[in-house]
């Protein structure tokens, strides 16, 4: 049963730090999505990363929800929606089967058996899960597998790895969409949905360390084996950076943006052929000249810090940058010039810029490292949509046929919990 014109319409909105984005796209018969429709707006009402006023912040929502839907020329009332890492905790965790003395063939019962196993641990009072996601199943102990079912064992563990944020912010959040006028048809990561655009498969599975540059945070997703083994935040973005710009400059939160957007480069060189700029100064708005080699000095320090808290999660959680195949980095934060060769430096591992592909015929421009968890977070509402669609043709088919669409669900059950 195919979805109606209006029920193939898709919402997402990207609640960040410093901007708000929303979009609306629409699920062709081929399971191609077309860019409808696209809008930003300022974020009022937050403090580092953190929701301070909610009727500003819903003010944002609806700004950037309006300027999307006068493009697209159609309305929405439900959306996929990106929520920033402030405040994450996450863990491994792991549940066991005995299926007996003799082998036998695994089912989605046992599997969900050692997921709930898995899923039965204690959170502070003050957090909410917010995805449990497979990260690893052996059959019997040493046989690590894809996908258990209809295999053969006497012992199945699965492996979880469990993402969880402070329930107020989330609270916070999903009430400030809602006196938007929407409702929240699925909450996800923005680093989560960023690493879903920018990295490949091959990526993942010979280990990639993802970082994600947002305003308030830098959030860091480790992949082996095809799978999300660790994931952490730091409390160090790019509002930090734009903080020492104004301080060491002595101007204003506009002139350091701009600074920072135009002339923020990690390479000493480039500012030494670029030649000195101007500067606005703060009180009597003194203009300035000021060599870019400055601006290096201010900025590098603090993405030196960012780059070392960073290499210490990965150390704590029991890795090494060397077991990785590669760094992708992300995010707004990623704009700064030669952020993946200071990267690649500080952790001795090949890095690269993380551009979301496109999705289908859509404007270049989306190809930033900005929008990586706007394209991100599109994908993840088309993948649902797709499943959903598929939930509904199940109902209507019996026989034979049914034992396939079964199959189908069971699969698509899966691909969910192993989904980042």
């Amino acid at each position: 049963m195919a979805l109606s014109k209006k029920d193939r319409l898709i919402g997402v909105l990207d609640a960040g730090s410093t901007r708000v984005y929303a979009g609306i796209a629409r699920l062709e018969s081929d399971g191609s999505l077309a860019l409808l429709g696209f809008g930003a707006a300022a974020a009022k009402g937050t403090r580092n990363g953190l929701i301070v006023d909610l009727d500003e912040v819903s003010g944002s929502i609806r700004a950037a929800l309006q300027e999307a839907e006068k493009s697209a020329q159609v309305e929405v009332n439900r959306v996929v929606l990106g929520i920033n890492s402030r405040g994450l905790k996450s863990f491994n965790s792991s549940g066991t089967l005995i299926m007996g003395s003799n082998a036998a063939p695994i089912n989605t019962a046992h599997f969900q058996k050692c997921i709930d196993a898995a899923s039965n641990v204690s959170l502070a009072h003050t957090l909410e899960k917010l995805h449990t996601i497979v990260r690893q199943c052996l059959v019997d102990e040493n046989m690590e597998v894809d996908n258990p079912l209809g295999m053969d064992g006497k012992r199945l563990e699965v492996g979880l790895h469990i993402l969880a944020l402070p329930k107020t912010q989330i609270t916070h959040l999903t009430k400030a969409v809602n006196q938007a006028g929407l409702s929240v048809e699925k909450m996800t990561l923005q680093s989560l949905a960023a690493a879903e655009a920018v990295l490949s498969p091959e990526e993942k599975e010979f280990g990639v360390i993802f970082l994600d540059f947002g305003a308030c945070t830098t959030t860091g997703l480790l992949f082996q084996r095809g799978k999300i083994q660790h994931s952490f935040s730091v409390p160090v973005g790019g509002d930090h950076i734009t903080r020492d710009i104004i301080v060491g400059l002595r101007t204003t939160l506009k002139e350091a943006e701009r600074i920072k957007c135009q002339h923020g480069t990690l390479n000493p060189q480039a500012g030494e052929d670029a030649g000195p700029f101007e500067v606005q100064g703060t009180g009597t708005g003194r203009v300035r000249q000021i060599a870019p080699q400055i601006v290096t000095e201010i900025i590098q320090p603090r993405i030196e810090e960012i780059l070392e808290m960073t290499r210490t999660e990965i150390t704590m959680a029991g890795f090494e940058p060397g077991q990785f195949a590669g760094c992708v980095v992300a995010g707004g934060g990623a704009a700064l010039r030669e952020l993946a060769g200071l990267t690649e430096r500080a952790l001795d591992v090949p890095t690269r810029l993380g551009e979301p592909v496109p999705l289908d015929a859509w404007p270049e421009e989306v190809r930033s490292p900005a929008y990586a968890s706007l394209v991100g977070l599109f994908q993840k509402a088309r993948l649902a949509m797709t499943r959903r669609e598929s939930s509904l043709d199940d109902r209507l088919v019996g026989g034979r046929a049914g034992v396939v669409r079964t199959s189908h669900r069971v699969k698509n059950w899966i691909q969910e919990l192993f989904s980042i």
